[in-house]
């Protein structure tokens, strides 16, 4: 009889500690289901207000930012994955942002607040205004940053993540499940592209230092110095293989590729083309030591 009263009080306590896991499971279910009712009703007041609005909705390069980010990263279904848009459509829509960003010099903290404005001479200026604003959150800063980052673009992962975190640190730093992204994470991809952008200024001041004393001391001495063949040698290098490696952006990479590549190639004779492309045939420049910069 004392063995088997033992048993039923131990039995009990083992089911108040089930009852006590039953509880915190329904109410972290509970949480779960507020969050994804909160997720369907953002997502039906969109589609009832915004996606069936005027066809000029459509072409808000914002809207479709935000739609390929929700479809990417904020929904899974595995019955509609084929046709849900790929990490490469998430990072094209994000890229074409910063392209229109930089071609109509528009305002990354206008763009955030779903405008497209540009400053002139201290006044904010409309270069396009959409028939609905489509104003971005801090995960979609950050994912617009962590893209830039990503591709070592640290002028523009700058000024996205720094919309992020005011935009986190404005909600409190509240995480929803949808995010992909924290005030964390956005806060530890800004100092390291801080530092990037740091430590691209001094090789470039470095390199410059270097290059300019050079144009001041050597090539504007006697003329003798120009049939040093390792003057020659250091001068088609550098030309080469360094310039590429300091240039501060993609684009500009290009632009010294394309005339430094005339420069080698062109056959004319002229001033501009001492080496024709029978008389130099230079290999792929190699990788500067620092990594890529750009």
């Amino acid at each position: 009889m004392y063995t088997s009263l033992l048993n039923v009080k131990q039995a009990i306590s083992v089911e108040r500690k089930l009852i006590n896991y039953l509880k915190t499971y329904i109410d972290h279910e509970s949480e779960r289901l507020e969050d994804v009712k909160r997720f369907y009703a953002k997502v039906s007041d969109l589609h009832t207000e915004l996606y069936k609005g005027p066809a000029t909705v459509m072409a808000n390069p914002l809207v479709a930012f935000t739609l390929i980010k929700r479809l990417h990263s904020e929904s899974s279904y595995e019955k509609e994955e084929a046709d849900l848009p790929k990490l490469e459509d998430l990072q094209g829509a994000a890229k074409g942002l910063m392209r229109l960003q930089d071609v109509y010099v528009l305002q990354v903290a206008s763009l955030v607040r779903g405008l497209f404005q540009r400053v002139t001479e201290g006044q904010p200026i409309d270069i396009y205004r959409p028939a609905v604003s489509v104003p971005l959150s801090g995960d979609d800063c950050f994912l617009g940053g962590k893209v830039a980052y990503e591709q070592q673009d640290y002028y523009h992962s700058v000024q996205w993540l720094e919309e992020s975190v005011r935009l986190f640190r404005g909600a409190g730093g509240e995480w929803i499940p949808e995010n992909a992204g924290t005030l964390e994470d956005a806060l530890d991809h800004l100092a390291f592209s801080h530092f990037k952008i740091t430590l691209r200024f001094l090789i470039c001041n470095s390199f410059y230092a270097k290059v300019s004393d050079l144009h001041t001391e050597l090539y504007k001495g006697p003329a003798t110095a120009m049939a040093n063949p390792l003057v020659a040698f250091t001068l088609i290098k550098r030309l080469h293989s360094e310039w590429l490696n300091v240039v501060h952006s993609n684009e500009a990479q290009e632009n010294t590729q394309g005339w430094l590549s005339a420069f080698f190639t062109d056959t004319s004779g002229g001033d501009n083309a001492p080496y024709s492309s029978s008389q130099l045939s230079p290999p792929n420049p190699p990788n500067s030591p620092f990594g890529p910069l750009l």
